[in-house]
């Protein structure tokens, strides 16, 4: 005989065991919302990067994005940009620059 984890005597040197219900989490996808238009014209040669607090809404510049889940709520600062060497930047602070667009 011993003593089981829930402090109860073992039977047959065998702890009974309580089944317990394991309720699954869902984990939701995030919703993003882009800021600016779907699509941006950028003329060969003309910047594009992150728009700054004073930008007019016919310039040519990248708004952002914001992400929400049910699970974390906002995730806006962890958006993260690309780049073509595979490193991941955040886009709160590099915009599409880190993308290498």
């Amino acid at each position: 005989e011993r003593v089981c984890p829930d402090s109860t005597c073992s039977t047959a040197g065998l702890c009974d065991t309580l089944e317990e219900e394991v309720e699954e989490v869902v984990n939701s996808s995030p919703e993003i919302t882009l800021l600016g238009g779907t699509l941006v014209t950028v003329s060969r040669g003309q910047p594009y990067t992150k728009c700054t607090g004073a930008a007019l809404l016919s310039d040519v510049c990248d708004r952002g994005a914001t992400a929400i889940d049910a699970e974390d709520g906002t995730l806006t600062n962890s958006i993260l940009a690309c780049s073509p060497d595979g490193v991941k930047n955040k886009f709160s602070s590099r915009g599409v620059k880190g993308c290498g667009i």
